[in-house]
């Protein structure tokens, strides 16, 4: 019998996000509904063209995003491939309170993104995390900085431009869709009269060294007999 084995796959680099909100029994039909429908690439482009010019007052401190236009909503690609849920104990500003949260991990294709740029498979990670991880995802910004440092190896100026316009895709998903959904359903809530009086804050939180460490079964190889015996 051939066991099963693991091979160790270091440091994909990617976006981590946590969303916090009062455990609610009003806010589960619309944490669902907004988190199933993020998987429909067709739903959250029809929501950009249908609401975007209340999306870009809800943005309106995030000049970058805020000023997509219907081409670079057709553009626009999924970046949402899942999430979870969770719920802590916790005391904030002396109030006591179940809280529940909602992780989303954003991960690059990089290997699909790195495809034709000559950059070795072994520096594509190395590459992918010096730019999201830089303190500004403002390409001019990371040009200037790269220069005043090191010059750009091959390929990495250009997979920093692609993973730029992956940005802008999790930026849009995540404010222009996810964030806009739950604080509109919360006042919707609060306007139906089924919620007392809306939140007056939703917490966010975001991580950008983030890394993806996995565990991949290692498909297992059998010897061949050429001894005939």
């Amino acid at each position: 019998m051939v066991q099963p084995e693991y091979g160790i796959h270091y440091g994909e680099p990617g976006l981590f996000m946590e969303i916090y909100l009062p455990k609610k029994a009003e806010f589960q039909p619309l944490l669902y509904e907004t988190l199933t429908a993020g998987f429909d690439l067709a739903k959250v482009r029809t929501h950009f063209r249908s609401k975007a010019a209340s999306i870009r007052r809800f943005m309106d401190r995030n000049q970058q995003l805020q000023t997509f236009s219907s081409r670079r909503i057709n553009r626009f690609v999924s970046v949402f491939s899942g999430y979870s849920l969770y719920e802590v104990d916790g005391t904030f500003g002396g109030v006591q309170e179940r809280t529940q949260i909602v992780r989303v991990i954003f991960v690059p294709p990089v290997a699909q993104l790195a495809k034709g740029l000559g950059i070795p498979r072994n520096r594509r990670f190395f590459y992918a995390s010096r730019f999201l991880r830089f303190w500004t995802h403002n390409l001019d910004d990371y040009d200037r900085h790269r220069s005043a440092t090191a010059p750009f190896e091959p390929g990495e100026r250009a997979l920093a431009r692609k993973l730029s316009g992956w940005l802008d895709d999790v930026g849009l998903f995540a404010t222009g869709y996810l964030l806009y959904e739950i604080c509109e359903g919360i006042s919707q809530l609060h306007r139906q009269g089924r919620l007392r009086k809306p939140e007056e804050e939703v917490w966010v939180t975001s991580f950008r060294d983030f890394a993806l460490n996995r565990m991949k079964l290692v498909e297992p190889r059998v010897a061949i007999n050429r001894s005939g015996v």
